[in-house]
């Protein structure tokens, strides 16, 4: 019998990715969303999607992430 590691393993080499890998509950997962969601309308969508280096010091949910 396979480990799920030796599964996902497989999976990686044989897809390029993996899938189905749970990292956050539902209501974790939101708010990470939200908090997201709230810095990019505050300092605008283009510097979300490359300019947010370091900014965990002053985000707090960035760190958690």
């Amino acid at each position: 019998m396979e480990t799920k590691n030796g599964q996902l393993a497989e999976n990686y080499r044989k897809n390029g990715f993996l899938t189905g890998i749970h990292v956050a509950e539902n209501a974790e997962a939101l708010h990470f969303r939200k908090a997201y969601d709230a810095l990019e309308a505050e300092v605008g969508a283009e510097k979300c999607e490359i300019g947010l280096i370091d900014w965990h010091f002053d985000y707090k949910f960035i760190w958690d992430l």
